[in-house]
């Protein structure tokens, strides 16, 4: 079973998807055989796709998707739709794990717990400084899909089947 899939989003970025794999790879203390990265871009070809995977390791399951350019929100509906895990959470590329515990203690909420969002604040990372982005404090209006409090999908693995019930809207 995986309990988790990372869903990343690219369009012709090359280096960026280069680093966001390479951040997934070096986490430690991961059983990379829980986890599934599906990649959705519009134009890579199977050979650089290929070259993707082989930065991830053997034991991680990849699944590149090729899907014309419909929109960002297609897009992650069409990542969502094609994983398998029992969370989801959405990357995009350039996104970078950079505490290497991060997706150990993921896929340990995605193991201990049957809740429907596993939240938290992501480090947004300026030329001059670091700027963490929070919750609303009032969490109740927060964690509603698309309400305007509702924070970065960074931040936020959600449990595949409630998600694939509240798809993103194609025309925002």
């Amino acid at each position: 079973m995986k309990y988790l899939s990372i869903v990343t989003l690219s369009k012709n970025n090359y280096s960026q998807i280069s680093e966001t794999f390479d951040s997934i790879r070096k986490s430690l203390d991961v059983d990379f055989k829980d986890l599934e990265i599906v990649h959705v871009d519009k134009s890579i070809d199977s050979a650089k796709a290929e070259s993707f995977r082989k930065i991830l390791p053997e034991s991680c399951s990849y699944n590149f998707l090729c899907q014309l350019d419909n929109g960002i929100f297609n897009a992650m509906n069409f990542g969502l739709s094609n994983s398998v895990g029992k969370y989801i959470w959405f990357l995009n590329t350039g996104d970078l794990v950079n505490d290497n515990y991060t997706i150990s203690k993921l896929l340990k909420e995605c193991k201990r717990n049957d809740v429907a969002l596993i939240y938290a604040d992501v480090e947004i990372l300026s030329e001059s400084n670091i700027v963490y982005k929070k919750s609303s404090s009032n969490i109740d209006n927060c964690l509603r899909l698309y309400s305007q409090y509702f924070p970065c999908h960074q931040s936020c693995v959600f449990r595949t089947a409630i998600h694939l019930q509240n798809l993103y809207p194609e025309l925002f």
